[in-house]
Protein backbone atom coordinates (compact mmCIF):
# COMPACT_ATOMS: atom_id res chain seq x y z
CA UNK A 1 0.00 0.00 0.00
CA UNK A 2 2.90 2.35 0.73
CA UNK A 3 3.98 2.38 -2.91
CA UNK A 4 0.55 3.62 -4.03
CA UNK A 5 0.57 6.37 -1.42
CA UNK A 6 4.00 7.43 -2.68
CA UNK A 7 2.71 7.48 -6.26
CA UNK A 8 -0.16 9.73 -5.21
CA UNK A 9 2.24 12.05 -3.39
CA UNK A 10 4.48 12.34 -6.45
CA UNK A 11 1.52 13.05 -8.73
CA UNK A 12 0.00 15.63 -6.38
CA UNK A 13 3.31 17.44 -6.19
CA UNK A 14 3.65 17.11 -9.98
CA UNK A 15 7.10 15.64 -9.52
CA UNK A 16 8.66 13.62 -12.29
CA UNK A 17 8.69 9.93 -11.54
CA UNK A 18 8.90 6.56 -13.28
CA UNK A 19 6.99 3.52 -12.08
CA UNK A 20 8.68 0.14 -12.57
CA UNK A 21 6.46 -2.96 -12.46
CA UNK A 22 7.22 -6.65 -13.01
CA UNK A 23 4.54 -7.60 -15.52
CA UNK A 24 5.68 -11.11 -16.49
CA UNK A 25 7.67 -13.61 -14.45
CA UNK A 26 8.64 -17.21 -15.23
CA UNK A 27 10.76 -19.57 -13.19
CA UNK A 28 12.71 -18.47 -10.14
CA UNK A 29 12.83 -14.68 -9.82
CA UNK A 30 14.04 -12.38 -7.01
CA UNK A 31 10.64 -10.71 -6.60
CA UNK A 32 7.09 -11.79 -7.42
CA UNK A 33 4.87 -10.67 -10.25
CA UNK A 34 3.49 -7.13 -9.85
CA UNK A 35 6.30 -6.02 -7.56
CA UNK A 36 6.70 -2.27 -7.97
CA UNK A 37 9.41 0.32 -7.56
CA UNK A 38 8.82 4.07 -7.80
CA UNK A 39 11.77 6.15 -8.98
CA UNK A 40 11.56 9.83 -8.02
CA UNK A 41 13.51 12.03 -10.42
CA UNK A 42 13.64 15.38 -8.66
CA UNK A 43 17.07 16.20 -7.23
CA UNK A 44 18.99 13.05 -6.39
CA UNK A 45 17.30 10.05 -7.95
CA UNK A 46 15.83 7.76 -5.29
CA UNK A 47 13.84 4.55 -5.38
CA UNK A 48 10.90 3.54 -3.20
CA UNK A 49 9.96 -0.11 -3.10
CA UNK A 50 11.85 -2.92 -4.82
CA UNK A 51 11.65 -5.35 -7.70
CA UNK A 52 14.25 -7.68 -6.23
CA UNK A 53 17.46 -5.72 -5.84
CA UNK A 54 20.75 -6.81 -7.35
CA UNK A 55 22.28 -5.69 -10.61
CA UNK A 56 18.95 -5.87 -12.46
CA UNK A 57 17.51 -3.16 -10.25
CA UNK A 58 20.75 -1.23 -10.45
CA UNK A 59 20.67 -1.42 -14.24
CA UNK A 60 17.13 -0.07 -14.32
CA UNK A 61 18.05 2.82 -12.04
CA UNK A 62 21.01 3.61 -14.28
CA UNK A 63 18.82 3.49 -17.41
CA UNK A 64 16.22 5.79 -15.84
CA UNK A 65 18.93 8.24 -14.75
CA UNK A 66 20.32 8.42 -18.30
CA UNK A 67 16.87 8.89 -19.79
CA UNK A 68 15.24 10.96 -17.06
CA UNK A 69 13.34 12.98 -19.63
CA UNK A 70 11.69 9.90 -21.13
CA UNK A 71 8.09 10.30 -22.25
CA UNK A 72 7.54 6.80 -23.59
CA UNK A 73 6.80 3.60 -21.74
CA UNK A 74 9.23 0.74 -22.24
CA UNK A 75 9.24 -2.99 -21.51
CA UNK A 76 12.62 -4.43 -20.56
CA UNK A 77 13.24 -8.20 -20.62
CA UNK A 78 15.70 -9.93 -18.30
CA UNK A 79 17.22 -13.41 -18.49
CA UNK A 80 18.36 -13.91 -14.91
CA UNK A 81 20.76 -16.71 -15.85
CA UNK A 82 22.94 -14.04 -17.40
CA UNK A 83 23.12 -11.82 -14.33
CA UNK A 84 25.97 -13.34 -12.39
CA UNK A 85 28.51 -11.99 -9.95
CA UNK A 86 28.62 -10.92 -6.35
CA UNK A 87 25.59 -8.63 -6.69
CA UNK A 88 23.96 -10.37 -9.63
CA UNK A 89 20.85 -12.48 -9.91
CA UNK A 90 21.36 -16.02 -11.08
CA UNK A 91 17.88 -17.21 -10.16
CA UNK A 92 17.32 -18.96 -13.47
CA UNK A 93 14.04 -17.24 -14.32
CA UNK A 94 12.94 -14.62 -16.82
CA UNK A 95 10.90 -11.51 -16.33
CA UNK A 96 9.60 -8.46 -18.16
CA UNK A 97 9.59 -5.08 -16.48
CA UNK A 98 7.42 -2.12 -17.46
CA UNK A 99 8.96 1.33 -17.08
CA UNK A 100 6.40 4.10 -17.43
CA UNK A 101 6.55 7.83 -16.74
CA UNK A 102 3.75 8.96 -14.43
CA UNK A 103 1.37 11.73 -15.47
CA UNK A 104 -0.91 13.87 -13.31
CA UNK A 105 -4.08 12.56 -15.06
CA UNK A 106 -3.29 9.16 -13.51
CA UNK A 107 -3.86 10.53 -9.99
CA UNK A 108 -7.58 9.62 -9.65
CA UNK A 109 -6.79 6.00 -10.49
CA UNK A 110 -3.91 5.63 -8.04
CA UNK A 111 -5.77 7.61 -5.40
CA UNK A 112 -8.71 5.19 -5.69
CA UNK A 113 -6.37 2.19 -5.48
CA UNK A 114 -4.71 3.52 -2.32
CA UNK A 115 -8.09 4.08 -0.66
CA UNK A 116 -9.47 0.75 -1.91
CA UNK A 117 -6.53 -1.10 -0.39
CA UNK A 118 -7.28 0.53 2.95
CA UNK A 119 -10.99 -0.27 2.79
CA UNK A 120 -10.42 -3.88 1.73
CA UNK A 121 -11.54 -3.58 -1.90
CA UNK A 122 -9.77 -5.53 -4.65
CA UNK A 123 -9.51 -3.92 -8.09
CA UNK A 124 -8.23 -4.67 -11.60
CA UNK A 125 -5.84 -2.20 -13.21
CA UNK A 126 -5.51 -2.12 -17.00
CA UNK A 127 -2.51 -0.36 -18.54
CA UNK A 128 -2.55 0.14 -22.29
CA UNK A 129 0.86 0.61 -23.90
CA UNK A 130 -0.14 2.32 -27.11
CA UNK A 131 1.69 2.21 -30.41
CA UNK A 132 3.17 5.67 -29.86
CA UNK A 133 4.75 4.61 -26.55
CA UNK A 134 2.30 6.44 -24.31
CA UNK A 135 0.27 4.67 -21.65
CA UNK A 136 -3.40 4.84 -20.90
CA UNK A 137 -5.00 3.42 -17.75
CA UNK A 138 -8.38 2.25 -16.57
CA UNK A 139 -9.44 0.84 -13.22
CA UNK A 140 -12.14 -1.80 -12.90
CA UNK A 141 -13.90 -3.59 -10.07
CA UNK A 142 -13.50 -7.34 -9.98
CA UNK A 143 -17.04 -7.49 -11.38
CA UNK A 144 -15.74 -5.84 -14.57
CA UNK A 145 -17.43 -2.47 -14.07
CA UNK A 146 -15.42 0.69 -14.76
CA UNK A 147 -14.32 2.61 -11.67
CA UNK A 148 -11.94 5.23 -13.07
CA UNK A 149 -10.47 6.16 -16.43
CA UNK A 150 -11.55 7.00 -19.94
CA UNK A 151 -12.54 3.97 -22.09
CA UNK A 152 -10.00 2.69 -24.56
CA UNK A 153 -10.55 3.51 -28.20
CA UNK A 154 -11.76 1.07 -30.84
CA UNK A 155 -12.74 -2.51 -30.13
CA UNK A 156 -10.34 -3.01 -27.24
CA UNK A 157 -13.05 -2.68 -24.59
CA UNK A 158 -14.76 -5.84 -25.73
CA UNK A 159 -11.42 -7.60 -26.06
CA UNK A 160 -10.54 -6.76 -22.48
CA UNK A 161 -13.83 -7.74 -20.88
CA UNK A 162 -13.11 -11.48 -20.65
CA UNK A 163 -9.50 -10.87 -19.59
CA UNK A 164 -10.61 -8.58 -16.76
CA UNK A 165 -13.05 -11.19 -15.50
CA UNK A 166 -10.37 -13.89 -15.73
CA UNK A 167 -7.84 -11.81 -13.78
CA UNK A 168 -10.45 -11.03 -11.14
CA UNK A 169 -10.91 -14.76 -10.55
CA UNK A 170 -7.34 -16.03 -10.98
CA UNK A 171 -5.52 -13.04 -9.40
CA UNK A 172 -2.84 -13.45 -12.08
CA UNK A 173 -1.81 -10.78 -14.56
CA UNK A 174 -2.61 -11.09 -18.26
CA UNK A 175 -1.03 -9.47 -21.33
CA UNK A 176 -2.98 -8.97 -24.54
CA UNK A 177 -1.66 -7.76 -27.87
CA UNK A 178 -4.07 -5.87 -30.12
CA UNK A 179 -2.35 -4.59 -33.23
CA UNK A 180 0.33 -2.13 -32.21
CA UNK A 181 -1.14 -1.77 -28.72
CA UNK A 182 -0.52 -3.99 -25.72
CA UNK A 183 -2.66 -4.26 -22.60
CA UNK A 184 -1.48 -5.38 -19.18
CA UNK A 185 -4.28 -6.45 -16.84
CA UNK A 186 -3.30 -6.70 -13.16
CA UNK A 187 -5.17 -7.83 -10.07
CA UNK A 188 -4.53 -5.26 -7.32
CA UNK A 189 -5.14 -7.00 -4.03
CA UNK A 190 -6.06 -4.98 -0.98
CA UNK A 191 -4.23 -5.23 2.30
CA UNK A 192 -6.96 -7.18 4.08
CA UNK A 193 -8.16 -6.13 7.52
CA UNK A 194 -7.55 -8.63 10.30
CA UNK A 195 -9.33 -8.43 13.65
CA UNK A 196 -7.66 -10.41 16.41
CA UNK A 197 -9.87 -10.99 19.43
CA UNK A 198 -7.51 -11.66 22.31
CA UNK A 199 -4.34 -9.83 23.25
CA UNK A 200 -2.56 -12.70 24.99
CA UNK A 201 0.61 -14.50 23.95
CA UNK A 202 -0.80 -16.07 20.77
CA UNK A 203 -2.64 -12.89 19.77
CA UNK A 204 0.57 -10.92 20.12
CA UNK A 205 2.46 -13.23 17.74
CA UNK A 206 -0.45 -13.30 15.28
CA UNK A 207 -0.49 -9.49 15.24
CA UNK A 208 3.24 -9.15 14.63
CA UNK A 209 3.47 -11.80 11.92
CA UNK A 210 0.26 -10.72 10.19
CA UNK A 211 1.40 -7.09 10.02
CA UNK A 212 4.65 -8.24 8.42
CA UNK A 213 2.57 -10.29 5.98
CA UNK A 214 0.59 -7.29 4.79
CA UNK A 215 -2.53 -7.45 6.96
CA UNK A 216 -3.96 -4.35 8.65
CA UNK A 217 -4.38 -5.46 12.22
CA UNK A 218 -7.00 -4.53 14.81
CA UNK A 219 -6.60 -5.91 18.33
CA UNK A 220 -9.55 -6.37 20.69
CA UNK A 221 -9.20 -7.29 24.37
CA UNK A 222 -11.13 -6.28 27.47
CA UNK A 223 -8.01 -5.83 29.64
CA UNK A 224 -6.11 -2.51 29.51
CA UNK A 225 -2.85 -4.29 30.28
CA UNK A 226 -3.26 -6.37 27.13
CA UNK A 227 -4.99 -3.88 24.82
CA UNK A 228 -2.59 -0.99 24.37
CA UNK A 229 -0.37 0.39 21.62
CA UNK A 230 2.80 -0.31 23.61
CA UNK A 231 2.06 -4.02 23.48
CA UNK A 232 0.85 -3.87 19.87
CA UNK A 233 2.84 -1.12 18.09
CA UNK A 234 2.23 -2.70 14.69
CA UNK A 235 -1.58 -2.71 15.03
CA UNK A 236 -3.53 0.06 13.30
CA UNK A 237 -6.29 -0.09 15.91
CA UNK A 238 -6.23 -1.31 19.51
CA UNK A 239 -9.69 -1.60 21.06
CA UNK A 240 -10.07 -2.07 24.80
CA UNK A 241 -13.72 -3.01 25.26
CA UNK A 242 -15.75 -5.93 26.47
CA UNK A 243 -16.09 -8.51 23.72
CA UNK A 244 -19.83 -7.90 23.49
CA UNK A 245 -19.46 -4.12 23.12
CA UNK A 246 -16.42 -4.29 20.83
CA UNK A 247 -18.64 -5.13 17.87
CA UNK A 248 -20.03 -1.61 18.01
CA UNK A 249 -16.48 -0.30 17.45
CA UNK A 250 -15.00 -2.71 14.88
CA UNK A 251 -16.14 -2.99 11.28
CA UNK A 252 -16.46 -6.46 9.70
CA UNK A 253 -16.82 -6.62 5.91
CA UNK A 254 -16.68 -9.48 3.37
CA UNK A 255 -12.91 -8.89 3.07
CA UNK A 256 -12.23 -9.04 6.83
CA UNK A 257 -10.25 -11.84 8.46
CA UNK A 258 -11.19 -12.67 12.07
CA UNK A 259 -9.03 -14.68 14.47
CA UNK A 260 -10.44 -15.61 17.89
CA UNK A 261 -7.78 -16.31 20.51
CA UNK A 262 -9.29 -14.98 23.75
CA UNK A 263 -8.33 -16.23 27.20
CA UNK A 264 -11.41 -18.41 27.77
CA UNK A 265 -13.92 -20.69 26.11
CA UNK A 266 -16.88 -18.52 27.02
CA UNK A 267 -15.30 -15.42 25.51
CA UNK A 268 -14.49 -17.37 22.34
CA UNK A 269 -18.10 -18.48 22.00
CA UNK A 270 -19.42 -14.95 22.48
CA UNK A 271 -17.08 -13.57 19.83
CA UNK A 272 -17.76 -16.41 17.40
CA UNK A 273 -21.53 -16.07 17.73
CA UNK A 274 -21.40 -12.32 17.07
CA UNK A 275 -18.88 -12.69 14.23
CA UNK A 276 -21.11 -15.18 12.43
CA UNK A 277 -23.81 -12.52 12.22
CA UNK A 278 -21.59 -10.98 9.54
CA UNK A 279 -20.03 -12.61 6.51
CA UNK A 280 -16.26 -12.18 6.85
CA UNK A 281 -13.80 -13.74 4.44
CA UNK A 282 -12.22 -15.83 7.17
CA UNK A 283 -13.17 -16.84 10.71
CA UNK A 284 -10.71 -18.87 12.77
CA UNK A 285 -10.94 -19.95 16.41
CA UNK A 286 -8.23 -21.49 18.55
CA UNK A 287 -8.84 -24.52 20.72
CA UNK A 288 -8.63 -28.27 21.08
CA UNK A 289 -11.03 -30.48 19.14
CA UNK A 290 -13.00 -31.11 22.32
CA UNK A 291 -13.34 -27.40 23.02
CA UNK A 292 -14.38 -26.61 19.43
CA UNK A 293 -16.97 -29.41 19.37
CA UNK A 294 -18.41 -28.17 22.65
CA UNK A 295 -18.56 -24.57 21.40
CA UNK A 296 -20.24 -25.65 18.17
CA UNK A 297 -22.83 -27.67 20.10
CA UNK A 298 -23.65 -24.66 22.26
CA UNK A 299 -24.01 -22.39 19.23
CA UNK A 300 -26.15 -24.90 17.34
CA UNK A 301 -28.40 -25.13 20.39
CA UNK A 302 -28.71 -21.33 20.20
CA UNK A 303 -29.82 -21.53 16.58
CA UNK A 304 -26.57 -21.11 14.63
CA UNK A 305 -26.81 -23.34 11.55
CA UNK A 306 -24.41 -26.12 10.69
CA UNK A 307 -23.80 -24.42 7.36
CA UNK A 308 -22.51 -21.23 9.01
CA UNK A 309 -20.34 -23.17 11.43
CA UNK A 310 -18.86 -25.16 8.55
CA UNK A 311 -17.13 -21.95 7.43
CA UNK A 312 -15.22 -21.62 10.69
CA UNK A 313 -11.58 -22.67 10.62
CA UNK A 314 -11.19 -24.41 13.96
CA UNK A 315 -8.82 -25.29 15.40
CA UNK A 316 -7.29 -22.43 13.46
CA UNK A 317 -3.77 -22.74 12.04
CA UNK A 318 -2.04 -25.00 9.55
CA UNK A 319 -1.07 -28.39 10.89
CA UNK A 320 2.69 -27.97 11.37
CA UNK A 321 3.04 -29.57 14.79
CA UNK A 322 3.03 -26.18 16.55
CA UNK A 323 3.33 -26.30 20.33
CA UNK A 324 4.60 -22.97 21.66
CA UNK A 325 2.65 -19.71 21.48
CA UNK A 326 5.11 -18.49 18.86
CA UNK A 327 4.70 -21.57 16.70
CA UNK A 328 0.93 -21.51 17.03
CA UNK A 329 0.81 -17.83 16.05
CA UNK A 330 2.96 -18.51 13.00
CA UNK A 331 0.75 -21.45 11.97
CA UNK A 332 -2.33 -19.22 12.20
CA UNK A 333 -0.81 -16.49 10.02
CA UNK A 334 0.33 -19.13 7.54
CA UNK A 335 -3.31 -20.18 7.15
CA UNK A 336 -4.40 -16.55 6.72
CA UNK A 337 -1.87 -16.12 3.92
CA UNK A 338 -2.95 -19.36 2.25
CA UNK A 339 -6.60 -18.27 2.25
CA UNK A 340 -5.69 -14.75 1.12
CA UNK A 341 -3.96 -16.13 -1.95
CA UNK A 342 -6.71 -18.65 -2.65
CA UNK A 343 -4.35 -21.60 -2.29
CA UNK A 344 -6.59 -23.11 0.36
CA UNK A 345 -10.15 -23.57 -0.91
CA UNK A 346 -11.27 -25.41 2.19
CA UNK A 347 -14.27 -24.93 4.44
CA UNK A 348 -12.97 -25.17 8.00
CA UNK A 349 -10.07 -27.39 6.90
CA UNK A 350 -12.12 -30.03 5.12
CA UNK A 351 -14.89 -29.73 7.73
CA UNK A 352 -12.59 -31.50 10.21
CA UNK A 353 -14.69 -30.52 13.24
CA UNK A 354 -18.23 -29.78 12.12
CA UNK A 355 -18.57 -33.29 10.71
CA UNK A 356 -18.06 -34.61 14.26
CA UNK A 357 -20.77 -32.44 15.80
CA UNK A 358 -24.25 -33.92 16.15
CA UNK A 359 -27.27 -31.67 15.99
CA UNK A 360 -28.60 -31.06 19.53
CA UNK A 361 -32.09 -32.11 18.41
CA UNK A 362 -30.70 -35.39 17.12
CA UNK A 363 -29.04 -36.04 20.49
CA UNK A 364 -32.28 -35.30 22.35
CA UNK A 365 -34.17 -37.62 20.01
CA UNK A 366 -31.63 -40.38 20.50
CA UNK A 367 -31.91 -40.11 24.29
CA UNK A 368 -35.72 -40.11 24.23
CA UNK A 369 -35.92 -43.33 22.22
CA UNK A 370 -33.76 -45.28 24.64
Amino acid sequence: MKIFREICTALREEKRAVLVTIITAHGSTPAPLQSRMLIRLEGKIRAIGTIGGGCMEGGILSSVAKNSGRQRAEVMAFELNDLLGDTGLSCGGTLDVLLEPLDVPMLPIYDYIAKAMESGEDTVLVTGILGDGTTHKMLFGIDGNIIEGRPFAGDSQGLLRDAIRKVGLSHRAERIQAGSDEYIIEFVQCEPPLIVFGGGHVGRIVSRCAALGGFRVTIVDDRPAFANSERFPEAEIVCCESYEEAFEKVHITPSTFVVIVTRGHRHDEIVLEKTLQFDPKFVGMIGSKRKVILAFKHLMADGISRERLSKVHAPVGLSIGAKTAEEIGISIVAELIAVRHSSRHLAADENRIISLVKDPLEEVSAVSTK
